[in-house]
């Protein structure tokens, strides 16, 4: 097992298996930088990112990047999209993912001989994700 630590950030590693976990509570994304990262998303995440409303006030709700449900949302499809790039060696733009009925994320389009097991979980200010090709070690992370 290899494990790195950046700025409360974590990867770790085995040998069928790798996870990331950020801490989204720190993050402060700027309006420039909310818009960029929503580009890297498929657009039907992106719309589903967009209507995350959590109220705070009668009839006042944080929206987009103030609210940390879109905030965890958006940053557990980029991470996702990246231990995909990275494991398969597959060019973002040509990563397309959907949902089971579940919710569960998969990989819609990929001529994988292994399949690819993924998870994306979030809690407490926390995103974790995960993959493995291993069926008798389908992977889940809990917060």
């Amino acid at each position: 097992v290899s494990t790195q630590s950046t700025g409360g950030n974590l990867l770790m590693t085995t040998l069928n298996h790798r996870s990331y976990a950020f801490c989204t509570d720190r993050w402060n994304p700027s309006q420039t930088e909310w818009n960029t990262l929503l580009t890297l998303v498929q657009p039907e995440e992106k719309e589903r990112i967009e209507r995350f409303k959590r109220p705070v006030a009668k009839g006042v709700y944080l929206t987009g990047k103030d609210n940390p449900d879109a905030k965890a949302s958006l940053v557990g499809r980029i991470l996702l999209r990246k231990l995909i790039s990275e494991n398969l060696k597959l060019p973002h733009e040509q990563i397309k993912l959907a949902r089971t009925p579940k919710g569960k994320p998969y990989l819609i389009n990929s001529d994988l001989t292994t399949p690819l097991y993924v998870n994306v979980s979030h809690s407490d200010g926390w995103v974790a994700v995960s993959y493995t090709h291993l069926r008798a070690h389908e992977t889940g992370r809990n917060l």
